[in-house]
């Protein structure tokens, strides 16, 4: 089971397709802000979109769909739909609420691929009790609209039985964490169990994360001794776990990414309550594009404390708004905090990466 869903570090489309199965259907999602429990309770897989590699891949063939102000990420995207790297999904879930070049993706989705389904569930960036009332009336349609194409939908929903599993997985992932902030861990292994757990089926990846960890502990890594300074890594949807194959990045002990600890960094009510679900996933830690900011601002303040930081280093992407307006404030943040801040900005494809690596290692000489 362990080197077989490990196979998958570099064919992340063979995973997919080794996930589709007769009875339940698989869904791609892009952002935090999808309810995958309860998809999972509605006996569907979901898969989290990423910048995976293709070998038909044709770069720059979305041009001709994608505004011009679109990132690199949903570029890549497209152009992977495109050579039909995604024709094992039933369908995609799309999250409103988040950058104008996601929410409009939708729209062209649809057009450039009409025969597979398209969902837009809309999350509030900002949490209130009228918020909680429409995420709830969110969560209820797409409950129904999935019902709608199920044989035989599942009644009551066992949602307890699926956040149990989430959470397990949550939990397992966490643990690496810790084993990194201790230096008993690279951090790039994090990052490919991270990877693992967005495409593997979360029964599959509970069954060998554990197994994975431990080989991960017998190498018998012992970097505390090492004069390295501790870094955290910052940003929105950074996905390509590749830049972290570099030594450079040995001194990251915790990130607080989108695709990396922010999908992980939280544990559910194990209820059956739809309500207390909707509570629990609006008191997240928020994205970027979130109305909140300051509650993230803290919860990176948090990090430093909790994991002792001695640097911070944000990811942004090229074109992103959200990643570029949340510089600011985070450069002030970690200037009140007396704690050395480098912004390094790329695209999904690494295409600057003997840049980014030139300018980490300064930035590491500097905190030695």
């Amino acid at each position: 089971m362990f080197s077989k869903v490990t196979s998958f570090e570099n064919n992340y489309f063979q995973a997919i397709t080794q996930n589709k199965t007769a009875t339940n259907q698989m869904y791609g999602y892009f952002t935090n802000k999808i309810p995958i429990e309860l998809l999972h309770a509605l006996e569907v897989i979901p898969i989290r979109i990423i910048t995976a590699q293709n070998k038909d891949l044709k770069p720059g063939a979305s041009e001709r769909y994608v505004q011009s102000f679109a990132c690199s990420w949903l570029r890549h995207i497209l152009d992977l739909g495109l050579v039909e790297s995604y024709k094992d999904l039933e369908g995609i879930i799309f999250s409103a609420g988040t950058c104008d070049s996601l929410q409009n993706f939708s729209d062209i989705w649809r057009k450039v691929f009409p025969t597979q389904k398209v969902y837009n569930l809309t999350f509030p960036i900002i949490y209130n009790e009228s918020a909680e009332k429409y995420l709830l009336n969110e969560f209820l349609n797409l409950i129904k609209y999935i019902q709608g194409f199920l044989a035989n939908p599942p009644e009551p929903i066992p949602l307890k039985e699926s956040i149990i599993q989430y959470n397990m997985r949550r939990e397992v992932v966490n643990r690496a964490y810790e084993l990194v902030s201790q230096r008993k861990m690279l951090y790039k292994s994090v990052a490919h169990l991270t990877y693992l757990s967005d495409v593997v089926p979360v029964e599959v990846f509970n069954q060998f994360a554990n197994e994975y960890i431990t080989s991960e502990i017998e190498k018998n890594l012992d970097l505390s001794t090492e004069n390295y300074p501790r870094i955290l890594i910052s940003g929105g949807m950074w996905d390509n776990k590749e830049l972290f194959r570099d030594t450079a990045w040995e001194s990251v002990v915790y990130d607080d990414l989108s695709f990396g600890s922010r999908n992980h960094n939280y544990i559910l009510p194990e209820e059956d309550s739809l309500e207390s679900y909707t509570k629990a996933q609006l008191k997240r830690v928020p994205e970027p594009t979130a109305f909140d900011d300051s509650k993230r601002y803290d919860y990176i303040e948090s990090l430093i404390s909790d994991h002792k930081i001695e640097g911070v280093v944000l990811l942004t992407m090229q074109f992103c708004d959200p990643d570029t307006f949340e510089l600011v404030p985070i450069r002030k943040k970690l200037k009140s905090l007396d704690i050395p801040f480098l912004n390094l900005e790329t695209t999904s494809d690494l295409s600057n990466r003997e840049q980014i690596k030139t300018r980490l290692t300064a930035f590491m000489e500097i905190l030695s």
